[in-house]
């Protein structure tokens, strides 16, 4: 960067930290100069007014001057830095010119989702996605095309930069994602060597919403007299618009599996009882969180699991099932903790306490994105309760027990549109036909009362009832589409058997 960029950038930054009070909503994006074709893809994609991260961090980076920024989950991170790629690409260039690092596949297939949507109208400029869960030479011929954004995981951007395949130096601009998680002590290694691997004149932008002092310091070692942007009061700041809570679950001094059972429980009459758009469950266990989404299943809300130990097929399904609103909760490890955006859901339930205050922040903030509001709920022992309030105690906030059902208040807020409310309906509608699959391959179904809102469907309640013939072909279109997934189901693995043993897939099955 030259001299009078850096200028520039002391010039509208003279000091090292700006505080999210004194950064001001700007009315549109037309304020911040963006080019006319990114502005079209940014109505496209519904934004219309930046938010104060994109506000603050956008001018700043533009200059070339390196930044680390610090704002809660759900405020605009992913778009800030997005833009920022955008905006430093010279799309005469087909070689690489900027690289984001994202710390999970899901989070990257989102990044490169939203660089793509954003250059709908600017289609010279390229994006590409390398993450592992798939052949790596599909990735080494991507890099033979024009690509001038790349976005990548860690490890797939190391598998290939082992084997020579990455074009460096063009690369201009680094971005870290969630950069705490990447220069963690599992990881630094690794971000470090691709930090060094690229070329030394390059901008880096870290982003998080997490900052403690130690990794902070880390982070300005890589990088050449940056520029703070420090939107959040403190390090471990929940959204604003999610109000914690805690229900007590007893504590039987049994076998664990009777505290599963007891939370499996309360979490099923907690659900049942809030008027929530979608869910995202937490569990520290795989094992555990598994037989959660199928007791959800079992208990009609259209559910799936996910772990980092799923192939990728299957983690991209649940994401895409969310996304699409086929399924109304996701139950989950840490894997969807940070990053993946599921702007639809409106409650976070921790059935498990996390191990520290950050992942804690992190999942509070899959709820209530982009400030629609939301309720996170951890189902506690009496001994998780002490552990809870010592994580509220360490990040400065407050959780209060609930005793009742979670507020409709907050519940109400962050539907897109009309359709999106037929959709809700559609999917509480599951709650009383429960498609299972039997042991003999057949299907059964089970009539369930109404739960969005408390109400039985009691033979007598006026108005309430349908007729036979309306329930019975609902019922079959719920058992045809049911099927329907189990065929697609084994297709997929028969086609994924098909590659690994280099033979042709069957006749019928996808590729």
């Amino acid at each position: 960067m030259s001299r009078d960029d850096r200028q520039l950038a002391n010039d509208i930054m003279p000091e090292r930290s700006v505080g999210g009070d004194v950064v001001s909503q700007l009315d549109s994006f037309q304020a911040l100069d963006i080019p006319a074709p990114l502005q079209r893809g940014l109505a496209a994609c519904g934004f219309h007014r930046p938010s104060p991260v994109q506000a603050a961090a956008i001018p700043v980076g533009r200059t070339g001057a390196d930044l680390v920024v610090q704002a809660r989950g759900g405020t605009g991170k992913t778009l800030a830095f997005s833009l920022l790629a955008l905006l430093a690409v010279d799309p005469t260039v087909g070689n690489p010119q900027a690289v984001i690092l994202a710390h999970t596949r899901e989070v990257a297939l989102q990044i490169c989702s939203v660089v793509r949507g954003l250059a709908k109208y600017a289609p010279e400029i390229c994006c590409a996605a390398l993450i592992g869960g798939r052949p790596i030479q599909a990735d080494f011929e991507t890099l033979l095309q024009p690509c001038h954004i790349i976005v990548a995981t860690l490890g797939r951007l190391s598998a290939v930069e082992a084997a020579g395949k990455l074009p460096k130096l063009r690369v201009r601009m680094l971005v870290l994602d969630e950069a705490d998680h990447l220069l963690s002590d599992s990881f630094l290694q690794s971000t470090v060597k691709i930090h060094d691997f690229l070329p030394e004149r390059k901008q880096v932008l870290a982003f998080s919403a997490t900052w403690p002092p130690s990794l902070l310091a880390l982070t300005e070692g890589l990088m050449d007299r940056p520029k703070r942007v420090m939107l959040s009061a403190g390090d471990l700041d929940p959204p604003l618009a999610v109000r914690q809570f805690y229900r007590r679950v007893a504590d039987t001094g049994e076998a664990p599996s009777d505290v599963n059972a007891a939370k499996r429980a309360e979490l099923l009459s907690l659900l049942s009882s809030a008027a929530f758009h979608q869910a995202v469950v937490f569990c520290n266990n795989a094992a555990a969180g598994s037989a959660l989404a199928a007791a959800l299943v079992d208990n009609g809300f259209p559910a799936a699991f996910l772990s980092g130990k799923q192939e990728q097929s299957s983690r991209d399904a649940g994401v895409t099932g969310m996304r699409a609103f086929r399924l109304r909760v996701v139950v989950s490890t840490d894997l969807v903790a940070r990053g993946v955006d599921l702007d639809r859901v409106n409650i976070v339930v921790n059935v498990d306490v996390p191990r520290d205050a950050a992942t804690y922040v992190h999942r509070v903030a899959r709820a209530g994105r982009f400030g629609t509001g939301g309720a996170a709920v951890s189902l506690v022992t009496p001994g998780e309760l002490r552990r809870l309030r010592g994580l509220a105690s360490e990040g400065g906030f407050d959780v209060e027990e609930l005793t009742g059902v979670v507020p409709g208040d907050l519940l109400e807020r962050g539907l897109r549109d009309d359709g999106d409310a037929g959709r809700l309906e559609e999917l509480r509608a599951l709650q009383r036909y429960v498609v299972t699959s039997g042991d003999g391959g057949g299907t059964e179904r089970v009539l369930r009362g109404r739960v969005d809102g408390g109400v039985d469907d009691g033979a007598g309640a006026e108005g309430e009832e349908e007729d036979e013939r309306t329930r019975e072909m609902r019922w079959r279109w719920w058992k045809w589409r049911h099927e329907w997934f189990l065929w697609l189901k084994e297709c997929h693995r028969l086609a994924v058997e098909a590659r690994s043993s280099g033979e042709a897939a069957p006749s019928g099955v996808a590729q």
